[in-house]
C-alpha cells in the first residue's frame, strides 16, 4: 500500500498493521527504483541470493535468465513475494518467459507485468517520472497511460502482504541450492 501523508505506515510494526512495501530486484538494472517508486516503497536495492532479504515485491526483467532468477529467489523466501515483470522491451515476452511464468504463477503470491515505457529510457531519474505521473498530476506520455492500470494490479496484489502478520515459522524449507537447479523443478 503506497505511503501518503495521511497514513503512517512502518516496515516493522505491530502485527496486522501496514507496512511500507520493501522492494528488491533480482540484479541491478532490472527496474527495482522505479516500481519502488510507483509503489511509495522502500528500495532494497539487489536481494541476496540466498532469499533471505525480506521482500513483498520482487523485480525482475522479461528474459529467461531473469525470470528464473525471481523464481528460485521467491521460492526461497519465507514468504511469497510478489513478482513484478518490466518489460525489457517495446516485443512481446520469449515463449520460455511467458511459459515459466506460467508454470510458476500458483506459487507466487502474484504475477504483476510492467509494459515497456521507452520515455523512460532517455530521463536521468526515471523513477522521479513515475512518481510524478502516478502521483504528482504530471500527463503521461502515450506509453506511460497505463501507469495507473499498474499501480493499481501492484497496489492489489502487494496490500495482502504488508497488512499480514509475518510469518510466526518457515513454513516450508528453502529448496538446497546444491541439489535443486531450479526451485520449482516442472519450471524449464
Amino acid at each position: 500500500m503506497p505511503a501518503t501523508a495521511s497514513t503512517s505506515p512502518t516496515t516493522a510494526g505491530a502485527p496486522g498493521a501496514p507496512q511500507v512495501p520493501r522492494v528488491g530486484g533480482v540484479a541491478g538494472g532490472v527496474g527495482t527504483t522505479v516500481v519502488a517508486a510507483l509503489l511509495q516503497g522502500i528500495d532494497v536495492g539487489v536481494v541476496n541470493p540466498e532469499g533471505i532479504e525480506p521482500v513483498q515485491v520482487l523485480v525482475c526483467r522479461s528474459t529467461a535468465h531473469s525470470v528464473q532468477a525471481a523464481v528460485i529467489l521467491a521460492a526461497r523466501m519465507p514468504r511469497t513475494p510478489v513478482v513484478v515483470v518490466v518489460a525489457d522491451c517495446g516485443d512481446r515476452p520469449p515463449a520460455s518467459v511467458r511459459h515459466r511464468l506460467h508454470m510458476a504463477e500458483p506459487n507466487l503470491a502474484a504475477i504483476v507485468r510492467v509494459p515497456w515505457w521507452p520515455s523512460l529510457r532517455d530521463l536521468d531519474d526515471p523513477a522521479a517520472r513515475i512518481s510524478e505521473v502516478a502521483w504528482g498530476g504530471v500527463a503521461p506520455s502515450r506509453p506511460e497511460r497505463s501507469v495507473p492500470g499498474v499501480l493499481d494490479a501492484l497496489v492489489t496484489a502487494v496490500t495482502p502482504l504488508v497488512t499480514a502478520s509475518p510469518p510466526a515459522a518457515q513454513t516450508r524449507p528453502p529448496p538446497d541450492a546444491a541439489t535443486d537447479s531450479t526451485a520449482f523443478p516442472h519450471v524449464s
